[in-house]
């Protein structure tokens, strides 16, 4: 909790409902409701609205996330089909230029040529290539590390943690 108006009314809100827990052990001993307590501390206190404000936050922050994904992802959509439409048209040039026999073409803002590319590897068997060419990352896979753990299977080097308690929002 960063915002000291928010750890302000959490303490507020725990001696209020400290408060109204010993008057009603005062009044009558027997009657401890709980939710009694709750509801009067609730009407006592900002607490409850401000823990809706941020949660309402969030919500928004949640869905501007969701949209960005979405928007990301057109984008990257976007991205590659102009990648492909620039390799396309520049294999088209290249195309013309050849059947053509035009090695060259300068414009005051370009200048485009045919040469000679370089070498490049085309692998014919990939089982005979030494496997000092290969990389070997070793990859941790989780998922089936956590579910041989949590069918009790003993690990070294891995436990599951101790779940925390985590907040549920739903909406209506």
């Amino acid at each position: 909790m960063n915002d000291p108006r928010l750890t302000f009314e959490v303490h507020r809100y725990k001696a209020v409902s400290d408060w109204v827990r010993q008057k009603i052990l005062a009044d009558d001993p027997d009657n401890l409701d709980e939710q009694t307590i709750a509801d009067t501390t609730e009407g006592l206190t900002d607490l409850h609205e401000m823990l809706a404000e941020i949660v309402r936050s969030v919500l928004e922050d949640e869905t501007r996330v969701a949209v960005l994904k979405v928007r990301m992802q057109e984008m990257a959509d976007r991205l590659d089909r102009f990648q492909k439409r620039a390799d396309r048209h520049r294999e088209t040039v290249r195309e013309a230029m050849l059947k053509a026999d035009v090695k060259t073409i300068t414009k005051e803002d370009f200048t485009v040529s045919l040469r000679n590319a370089p070498p490049h590897v085309v692998v014919v068997d990939e089982t005979l290539i030494p496997q000092t060419f290969f990389e070997m990352r070793p990859h941790l896979r989780k998922r089936e590390l956590h579910n041989a753990l949590k069918d009790g299977v003993q690990i070294d080097g891995a436990v599951l943690s101790n779940p925390g308690i985590s907040l549920t929002v739903r909406t209506r």
